[in-house]
This record gives structure tokens, C-alpha cells and sequence, in this order.
């Protein structure tokens, strides 16, 4: 079924170290990754949180662009 996610790259999680932040390391290796992705899927979603402004501006540099939200809860004990 082509609108199940085997059918799609799928990105989640990606981060960067502070140190080496706004350095284009990030940009470079999603390039990268996202490149090999396309060659074995026709697509590429990524999940990021809707405050993270600056992982927001990386991905729509790279081409991408909002299709959606939804909400993610975090826990801990």
C-alpha cells in the first residue's frame, strides 16, 4: 500500500552536538542521508518538534516542507 510508511525514508532524532552547531556538519550529513534515502525510497519525512525553529530552518533549506503535526508526550520517573 503506497501511503503506509514502508514506502517512505523516514528521519527522526537527528542532532547536532553543541559545539559544532551552525558549523554545516548537520546539513552536510542529512544532505547525505537524505540523498541515500531517495534511492531506495520515494520519499523522505522527518519528525521534528514544532519549537525546535532552527532544525525547522535546516530541513525547509534542504527542501522540505510542513505536511502536518501531531503531538508527542515526553516522561520520566
Amino acid at each position: 500500500k503506497r501511503g503506509s510508511t514502508a514506502y517512505q525514508g523516514i528521519v527522526a532524532g537527528a542532532f547536532t552536538f553543541a559545539p559544532f552547531r551552525r558549523k554545516g556538519f548537520g546539513k552536510r550529513l542529512l544532505a547525505f542521508l537524505i540523498g541515500e534515502l531517495l534511492t531506495a525510497y520515494p520519499a523522505v519525512k522527518l519528525w521534528v518538534d514544532d519549537d525546535n525553529i532552527g532544525a525547522i530552518s535546516l530541513y525547509r533549506s534542504l527542501g522540505f516542507r510542513q505536511i502536518g503535526t501531531c503531538y508527542t508526550g515526553y516522561f520520566a520517573n
